[in-house]
């Protein structure tokens, strides 16, 4: 009998899902209505638009850690990312198909989408599992992006930019 268990045993643990080691941190600029229905519980998911290929388009993955801030202040927040879908629109997928799906869960303001088929050709639905709210970490960020795949995770007084995506302040 203990042979049994043992092999149960095994066989359970093999099932197991194992951790990733190679989460990737994100720092996303957000609006204040989001951060705060984030923080609520009320939206699920996070939907990036563009008219070319850049993150988060195929640079998120579930169980990244999502560095939640508003423009120009510190970081507010972390979530882990969820599901993650990323679609090419035109390409069998149109805007409002998502949106039709996914609205009540991405709380969009009203209006927030529209003239955005004439101009995105991608969509990244992020969906939004644990957020914590952190004491505030002030980084120093020098560029427009909303959305930076950082090399590492963030600390309190880094510098985040284009030339050097992140260096420790002096």
């Amino acid at each position: 009998m203990p042979e049994s268990r043992n092999t149960a045993n095994r066989q359970r643990l093999a099932a197991t899902p194992k951790p990733r080691t190679n989460v990737r941190h994100h720092l996303v600029i957000l609006r204040d209505e989001y951060l705060e229905l984030m923080i609520a519980g009320r939206k699920r998911i996070e939907c990036r638009l563009s008219a070319v290929r850049r993150p988060p388009f195929e640079a998120v993955s579930p169980g990244d850690l999502l560095w939640l801030k508003l423009p120009s202040r510190p970081i507010h927040a972390v979530a882990t990312a969820g599901q993650c879908e990323f679609h090419a629109l035109g390409a069998g997928t149109s805007l409002n198909t998502l949106l039709s799906k996914w609205s009540a869960q991405i709380c969009a303001a009203e209006g927030f989408f529209e003239g955005a088929s004439a101009w995105a050709k991608f969509a990244s639905l992020i969906w939004i599992e644990t957020v914590v709210v952190i004491r505030p970490m002030p980084v120093y960020k020098s560029d427009q992006r909303a959305w930076v795949v950082l090399d590492q995770m963030p600390s309190p007084q880094m510098r985040i930019g284009r030339q050097r995506e992140i260096t420790t302040r002096p």
